[in-house]
């Protein structure tokens, strides 16, 4: 998903004004069909009060049927405070496609109903509640996305832990999830590896995809990271105005003379420490003559990218490294790509890509 930038600030703004304003309930009529002994009747009275839901006509609520993407973007709107009534479906559901906390089915089919993973993912990341892959835990196993956010969902108390990701969601039982998410606070312990990444999220995105890329960087090289006072930074902003100044999509870049890794997109984590390693090594891209000798015939193996220059080659083979270590068959098709480079990089690896044992 796409990151929800500012949205905690708006958030902060919403719950402000949600606690200085008083609400008259003798001023609201119940919905005919959400009796007091509902279980839905707190969570919808509180929302309609307020104006985030609005009913089907009639007076009625309607909670048994089915929510919508189009009724749910609606509600999430109303709730951060966005009631602009022109085109209003149509852009709450564009915002929310832009602000990560709707899928790109949310533009093409808005009027399908919403089953529970989605729902748990869209409120979730809508609210800013960071979710983090199990594996990113020591001595944890991996699960799926939908998992992942199920069990979430079910440590936070919203469903039971059988609960079926494919279940569609009523009205009501949105109701429920978004009256949550409005008056209780929702995190989890975040992973054990932020603690030791000198990390800068000036972007305020969600920080799974990140941490899972650094997690396959060798623990030394992260160690040299941190020991030499670089730092990961996320910043959209910063890398934005570089593409437009070299007329390029840049989404990293690596500073050496700041000590920075720059990146907006998690998927360039691998290669941008490509390049912190040449630099730590003492720019071997520069002085072995691999690019020069092997790009060629390595060309098929890497992205274009790779034969832009002698680094660029050199970062996009660390990439290579990294994904395919474990595969002796693509190890195997480097070796005989481009011999020098793989014998470089083995023996980095065999070193523990310690800096003072490069040759």
């Amino acid at each position: 998903m796409k990151p929800n930038k500012g949205f905690i600030t708006v958030f902060m703004m919403v719950l402000i004004s949600i606690s200085l304003s008083t609400f008259s309930r003798a001023a609201f009529d119940t919905f005919s069909d959400v009796p007091n002994d509902s279980p839905f009747h707190e969570s919808i009275f509180y929302l309609a009060e307020r104006g985030i839901v609005r009913g089907e006509g009639n007076g009625r609520y309607v909670p048994d049927a089915p929510v919508t993407v189009r009724q749910w973007a609606m509600m999430l709107c109303r709730a951060l405070g966005n009631d602009n009534p022109l085109n209003y479906d149509d852009d709450c559901i564009r915002q929310g496609y832009s602000d990560g906390w709707l899928e790109m089915t949310a533009i093409t089919a808005p009027d399908s109903d919403l089953c529970r993973y989605a729902i748990y993912k869209s409120g979730f990341a809508a609210f800013g509640v960071d979710l983090y892959s199990l594996q990113l835990y020591p001595n944890e196993g991996k699960l799926s996305q939908q998992s992942e956010v199920l069990r979430a969902a079910a440590d936070f108390g919203l469903c039971e832990d059988t609960c079926d990701g494919t279940e569609i969601i009523t009205r009501g039982e949105a109701a429920e999830l978004l009256y949550a998410l409005l008056t209780k606070t929702f995190a989890v312990v975040p992973p054990p590896m932020l603690d030791n990444i000198p990390l800068d999220n000036k972007a305020g995105v969600a920080l799974n995809n990140y941490l899972l890329e650094i997690q396959k960087i060798p623990e030394s090289m992260m160690q040299s990271f941190a020991e030499k006072d670089w730092r990961y930074v996320i910043d959209f902003d910063y890398l934005a105005k570089l593409s437009k100044k070299y007329d390029l999509g840049c989404t990293g870049a690596t500073i050496y003379e700041g000590r920075k890794i720059i990146v907006s997109s998690a998927k360039s984590t691998i290669h941008e420490f490509g390049h912190f390693l040449d630099g730590m090594m003492g720019f071997p891209s520069r002085t072995k003559g691999f690019y020069q000798r092997e790009s060629a015939s390595a060309a098929s193996l890497l992205r274009t990218y790779a034969l832009t220059d002698a680094q660029e080659y050199f970062a996009d083979c660390f990439v290579y490294w990294i994904k395919n270590r474990g595969d002796g068959k693509k190890m195997a098709m480097l070796q005989n790509a481009a011999p020098e480079t793989y014998h470089y990089f083995k023996m980095l690896e065999e070193n523990d890509w310690k800096p003072s044992l490069s040759p």
